[in-house]
């Protein structure tokens, strides 16, 4: 069979939106943030979860009901990493030593890869929690907070 002219337009029309469409979804799976045009650093990752950790108010478990509590935000992002410097760690959701398993979190669908809305990591945080108790005495406990983001950082829930 020969293949002629108008088989090798017709063909190549074709072939670009797919190729399109595998370029988008690569860079997708990949991490890249088309929204930002660029890939997430690993202290972007990080700040993302401080402003999500670091709330005027905190609700904690107090017995059988969820009390809620004035916190202490730190002054800065950069005052949480001095006092926190080993704060925080992205691991790959499927290796052994992700907390995803613990925290119920499943592995990314196909398509929520390809579409950027799993990052495929699981960032954890850990930071020192101040509050005032019921007293209104300052007091801290040391939390570890887990989550996944999307490939522009938007927390997923």
């Amino acid at each position: 069979m020969k293949i002629s002219r108008t088989h090798i337009i017709v063909i190549s029309i074709l072939s670009l939106p797919l190729a399109y469409l595998t370029y988008l979804g690569g860079m997708n799976y990949s991490g890249y943030c088309f929204e930002k045009n660029r890939y997430l650093t690993f202290d972007d990752k990080v700040r993302v979860m401080f402003n999500h950790i670091d709330r005027d108010n905190v609700y904690l478990p107090v017995g059988n009901e969820w009390i809620k509590f004035k916190a202490l935000p730190y002054i800065s992002f950069e005052e949480y990493l001095k006092e926190n410097p080993d704060c925080c760690s992205l691991i790959p959701i499927d290796h052994p030593i992700s907390p995803a398993k613990e925290l119920g979190l499943a592995p990314p669908n196909f398509l929520e890869r390809i579409t950027g809305d799993h990052s495929g990591e699981v960032i954890t945080v850990k930071f020192r929690l101040n509050y005032f108790d019921r007293s209104g005495q300052l007091t801290f406990k040391d939390r570890e907070y887990s989550r996944v983001l999307t490939n522009c950082g938007n927390i997923r829930d």
